[in-house]
């Protein structure tokens, strides 16, 4: 039925992540797909934000970032269910 099942997660709101990781865990086991648990980190790449930060700042902070998304993957899934983990970049945008 499903190969993949893509998965967001705020690391800052972990009790919302944690309920959506529950329901794709148990559907992942159902069907043997992949979870693919995504991130993002907000992007620091803007020339004006960057000139606030050291020179490899966005490079450790995506790197932090990915290291606490694999903590949150080793504690929410369990063994046997196939998962990778993604941290993208970007801007959110609100619309109205």
């Amino acid at each position: 039925m499903y190969k993949h099942i893509l998965v967001p997660v705020d690391l800052n709101d972990e009790s919302f992540a944690d309920k959506a990781v529950e329901h794709a865990v148990w559907l992942a086991g159902q069907t043997g797909a992949t979870l693919h648990l995504l991130t993002a980190l907000p992007g620091i790449h803007n020339s004006m934000v960057q000139s606030y930060f050291p020179e490899d700042a966005a490079r450790q902070m995506k790197q932090d970032v990915k290291n606490n998304l694999k903590a949150f993957a080793e504690r929410m899934v369990p063994h046997g269910v196939a998962y990778d983990i993604s941290v993208a970049e970007g801007k959110l945008t609100k619309r109205s």
